[in-house]
């Protein structure tokens, strides 16, 4: 299905010549935003990963007010056993979408990734 580009806004205008420079920020999470994080996650029977990715959504969602949300996700590739001791880059990018019309509540919403994470696993090795 054709999912709109994600129109964010920006803080400057873009160059006249496209250039793909970006930068890094890491960060770490403190020790109590990490606890509730995993509590959450074990509340709704669901992964860290799953948790902070749905907290993206919603980011995404309120800074561009758009209902569908397309995220990449790298996953490794290396699904059957045969692959295992083979060097070379397996990676494949996952689309993973969240549909928020209508605001979901929290729960609905981490459900909906669930399934979404799940799904995508299920079908990784279609290369994207």
């Amino acid at each position: 299905a054709e999912v709109p580009l994600l129109d964010l806004p920006t803080d400057k205008p873009r160059p006249a010549v496209q250039t793909h420079n970006g930068a890094s920020e890491f960060f770490v999470l403190d020790a109590g935003l990490s606890a509730r994080v995993h509590a959450l996650a074990r509340a709704h029977d669901v992964t860290p990963f799953m948790v902070l990715l749905s907290a993206y959504y919603l980011l995404l969602h309120r800074y561009s007010g758009q209902d569908h949300v397309v995220v990449g996700s790298p996953v490794t590739g290396r699904t059957r056993q045969d692959f295992a001791s083979v060097y070379g880059y397996f990676v494949n990018p996952l689309p993973l979408h969240a549909d928020l019309t209508g605001d979901p509540t929290v729960a609905a919403l981490l459900e909906q990734v669930r399934q979404t994470v799940l799904g995508g696993l299920d079908n990784q090795e279609y290369p994207f």
